[in-house]
Parts: C-alpha cells; structure tokens; sequence
C-alpha cells in the first residue's frame, strides 16, 4: 500500500508474531501496542461501546492504526501524514480479519493435540528392564545378479512455475481501478460535477474527482455515511429485511445519487455522484452508474 512506511502484528501480551518495521524496533512496539490495547479495551468497556476494533493516533508526521486481529491478536501499520486514511482502514481491517484467521485456527490446533500421558503405576508400559531378545544372525544369501535392460535416460526439463501476484501490484491495481471507475463516471454520466467512493463504516472517501473549493466532496461524503447509516436503521426498526439499491437526493439545482457497491470487495463502501439537475439524465445517470458499480474491483 503506498505511504505505509511499517507494519507488525504481535499477541494481545506484546509478543512480537512477524513484523516489517524498518529502523524501528519492534518489540518496542509491540510492547507499546499491548499497553495502547489495554486501555483502549478498558475504555470501551466503560463507555458500553462494545469490544475492540481498532485504534488511530495521529501525530505530527503520520498515523499510527491498531485494529483486531482476531480474540488473540493484533495488526499495527504505521502511515506517512499524506496517506489515505480510508483506504488505510480498509487495507487494515481485512487484513486484520486474515491474520485473526491464521492465529486463531493455530491456537485451535494447539489446543486439541493430546498431551503426552505421564508415566503411572499400574498402567500398560514397557518393561523397562526386562530381557532382550537373542539377537539372531542369518545366514547370508548367495548373491545372484540379474541384467537389467539398458534404459535411456531421460532428458532434463526444468518445471515452470508461474509465480503469485504480489500484494503490492495487486493494490496498485485496485487503485488504478478506483480510479479509472472515478474518471468513467465524469467523462460518461453528463451533467456529474464530483464523484467519490467512499468507505460508510468510518465516512472517509477512498478516492474523489471533481468537487472544489465550493463544494468539498470529502465533508459531502462524511454526511452521507450518516443518511445511509440513518435509512439502515430506520429498515431495522421497520422490520424490513431487504437491500439498499441507491438514494436520491433532489436539490434545487442537484440531483445527489448514492449507491451502495454489492460486487466483491464493495461491502461497506458506496459510489456518491452529484450532478448538475439543468443537464442531467436521471435515468440514464442511474444506468450508467450501475454499470460502472458492475465493473468495479476493489
């Protein structure tokens, strides 16, 4: 992930499990994340908010994010200032979530091996001193020799393996996906004046175009996390056991359409477009978005 400058994952007790932290020690680290953890968890229990999930600090030159990694462990990445957070949220969270996987399923195993049975009077064991048995020596046999026909010795070929993607191209390709969806929905969708896609479990926007300094499409995309958020309860409250597809939302001068992604990756995250209401095609906006939601992959 560009910007990420180091990460570590550790037990809840600061042991370290596998880090990659250039020119920082990581035990210091981890030891610092176990007491950060711990009153974070404290916190949360106080306040009712439920358990851990993750943490942000912010400092002068960068971010440092802790999120859950499973019941036993933990992920920490440390970030450059200029650095997406919502996307840094992202990449952790599911990282997070396979690495809680991982550990969680070793400790299982650990877990269900039997311990070795110690040694008890009155059970079955070995003898230990009791007499071996004669050692016998037979006889050798003649030795006979059968010719084998001449075999051809076959010709080295060496085997081709075609080697994994590595993580960082396949980020790199997600990011160049957002943001040619992002320069799709401008160029294609007449009248769109900004679009964003935008992570609604935190309400920071992964990538934005358009927009400007009288429209600021990053506050835009926090407040719409909050309609979102809201319409999902009220579906809640109302028993309704369904999918949100897109909201509309009709100004004076703008139409402002959410919709919210289903294709792989996309959970949690939604693409925000705002047009102008004097040039565009509803209808044809909607198409078009939803086709542009089919071919993103994030």
């Amino acid at each position: 992930m560009p910007l990420l400058s180091g990460a570590l994952a550790a037990s809840t007790d600061g042991l370290v499990l596998a880090h990659d932290t250039p020119g920082i020690e990581a035990e210091g680290v981890a030891a610092l994340t176990a007491a950060a953890l711990g009153v974070s968890i404290r916190m949360t229990e106080a306040t009712g908010r439920g358990g851990f999930r993750e943490l942000l600090v912010r400092g002068g030159s960068g971010y440092i994010a802790t999120y859950a990694a499973g019941s036993s462990a933990v992920l920490t990445l440390l970030a450059e200032d200029r650095i997406n957070v919502g996307r840094l949220h992202l990449e952790g969270r599911r990282a997070g979530a396979r690495i809680g996987e991982l550990v969680d399923s070793a400790l299982e195993r650990v877990e269900r091996t039997p311990p070795h049975a110690p040694y008890r009077p009155g059970a079955h064991h070995p003898e230990p001193h009791a007499p071996a048995a004669p050692h016998v020596t037979a006889p050798p046999l003649p030795h006979t020799h059968t010719p084998q026909p001449p075999t051809t010795p076959m010709p080295f070929t060496r085997k081709r393996t075609r080697s994994p993607r590595p993580a960082t191209e396949r980020k790199r390709a997600s990011m160049a996906n957002t943001e040619a969806a992002l320069k799709d929905a401008m160029s294609s969708i007449e009248g769109t004046t900004g679009v964003a896609l935008v992570d609604y479990t935190s309400g920071m926007a992964l990538g934005t175009l358009g927009g400007g300094k009288d429209f600021n499409l990053e506050v835009a995309a926090a407040g719409n996390t909050d309609v979102i958020r809201a319409k999902l309860r009220t579906m809640e409250h109302l028993g309704i056991k369904d999918e949100i597809e897109d909201i509309l939302i009709t100004l004076g001068t703008q139409y402002h359409l959410i919709r919210l992604l289903k294709t792989r990756g996309g959970n949690g995250l939604f693409l925000y477009l705002v047009l102008d209401a004097s040039r565009a095609n509803l209808a044809m906006a909607r198409h078009q978005l939803k086709k542009i939601e089919a071919e993103l992959e994030i």
